[in-house]
């Protein structure tokens, strides 16, 4: 429109600031690429709603786009930045073909469904886009066709052939195999995975089980925690342990949860809501992720499952969590999360201290991820005294500044003599022992009550 004069426009009120997490979701799923210019094939950094709108597209269709339920969690409810988002979806494969005899209305016509724009063309006759019809997405995502006046097009009537994103089409291998992309987030992003969910889409076994498989050595170097839904046909909380086992649910990274959640009128995936607590508190913690989910407050105003509401007491949200499952309870204080223990903890079996608490597994993984890049400029140096010195310095240093802190409750490194042989020295190998100790969440408080008859004699003084 050519523009002449003084023109006003309104956007939607900004009633929270985001806040920027160094915790960083890189959250896998399918998106309504057709809505945008952007190149969806690789993974997209996202700083804000707006961002993530133009660049990965948007849509209320929550089922068929999973990415978009993420979006509005993250950003709106919780108001927090950024996202790293992967689309999985290829609306040059995952389509499908459609025709119809559509009705014009003052020379417009709107098609609800998912169209890709490209594909559409009006049949019957010769007939040019951008001279004979206009095409255009509306605000609520749907293809609008506009005849202008110098058209061809005189009937009410036209016919068309267009396609149509089919995300039926997109096979549980496929998605599983798309997991691996994880290792073009730091090449591509410069961010570190830590983080990682496909809300939706983690549900499913298979697709777990490919997450379990790449959060390890990620670029050879990095490890990530995951983040898994199990499916919301499982409706009975005594029926989840059973299920999470059988499934093989039980990584010692992996963090299970049910069941669903709701907001208002939308329905989440709760690990949605986990991942954006976890970034909420690193922030409250300087970034150091040692702060439990557990017993914080979540975004949520019920809980569900396909059969309706769940309402959990304190007794049947503890048997969830003795099998390592996250939940959500409304009891002291509204909605929280509930559960310390990732998927490999069981009450009945004995665990490895370093794999029994969610908090312990991240900052195990978070300090190791920071020790490399304090010293991965050291790497290539002369390997004399000098480095051995400069290393052990520089990281108990470190080390030291937490424990001060009140984020470990002790750390140390040393370079030992029977774990560095010449042989290895010669060849360049150089191994530090680093030792430390997180505090564990206070996951049980006992009060022992008894009655004291010396505080009877008070009534003779």
């Amino acid at each position: 429109m050519y523009k002449h004069g003084v023109y006003i426009e309104e956007v939607s009120t900004n009633l929270r600031s985001p806040q920027k997490s160094a915790t960083i979701p890189i959250v896998f799923g399918t998106a309504p690429s057709y809505l945008t210019e952007y190149d969806t094939s690789k993974p997209i950094l996202c700083n804000s709603f707006d961002e993530a709108v133009r660049k990965v597209g948007y849509s209320d269709d929550w089922e068929t786009f999973t990415l978009c339920e993420f979006m509005k969690c993250h950003y709106h409810l919780y108001a927090l930045t950024p996202v790293i988002f992967i689309n999985i979806l290829d609306i040059k494969k995952h389509k499908a073909s459609k025709t119809s005899n559509v009705s014009l209305i003052n020379k417009k016509a709107a098609i609800e469904e998912n169209v890709i724009k490209e594909s559409l063309a009006i049949t019957g006759g010769e007939y040019t886009l951008g001279t004979d019809y206009l095409l255009n997405y509306n605000t609520s995502g749907y293809l609008e066709i506009v005849i202008p006046e110098e058209s061809k097009i005189e009937d009410n009537t036209i016919d068309i052939t267009y396609d149509i994103v089919d995300r039926s089409k997109l096979t549980v291998d496929e998605i599983a195999a798309s997991i691996k992309r994880i290792n073009t987030v730091f090449p591509q992003c410069s961010v570190i995975p830590s983080l990682m969910l496909a809300p939706g889409l983690s549900h499913m076994p298979p697709v777990a089980q490919a997450m379990m498989d790449n959060s390890h050595r990620i670029n050879g170097l990095f490890n990530a925690v995951i983040i898994t839904d199990v499916p919301d046909t499982v409706n009975n909380y005594t029926d989840v342990g059973e299920w999470k086992k059988t499934n093989g649910f039980t990584g010692s990274n992996q963090i299970v949860c049910w069941p669903q959640v709701k907001y208002r009128e939308n329905t989440y995936h709760l690990s949605t809501h986990i991942a954006s607590l976890l970034c909420s508190l690193d922030i409250e913690s300087d970034n150091v992720p040692i702060l439990s989910p557990s017993n914080k407050s979540l975004c949520i105003d019920s809980a569900v499952t396909s059969e309706g509401e769940v309402n959990l007491g304190l007794p049947e949200a503890n048997i969830l969590n003795s099998s390592g499952i996250v939940t959500a309870i409304n009891f002291i204080g509204g909605w929280k999360c509930w559960g310390n223990r990732p998927g490999a903890y069981s009450q009945n079996l004995s665990i490895d201290p370093k794999d029994a608490f969610i908090t312990e597994k991240r900052m195990t993984y978070w300090l190791g991820t920071t020790l490399t890049k304090m010293f991965w400029g050291n790497i290539d140096e002369p390997g004399n005294k000098r480095l051995i010195d400069t290393v052990l310095d520089n990281a108990n240093l470190w080390l030291n500044s937490l424990k001060a802190s009140g984020y470990i409750l002790g750390g140390r490194v040393e370079f030992r003599a029977e774990e560095n042989s010449y042989d290895d020295l010669m060849d360049g190998n150089f191994k530090f022992h680093v030792y430390k100790a997180s505090a564990t969440p206070a996951r049980n408080i006992d009060f022992i009550v008894e009655y004291s008859t010396e505080f009877a004699k008070e009534l003779f003084t």
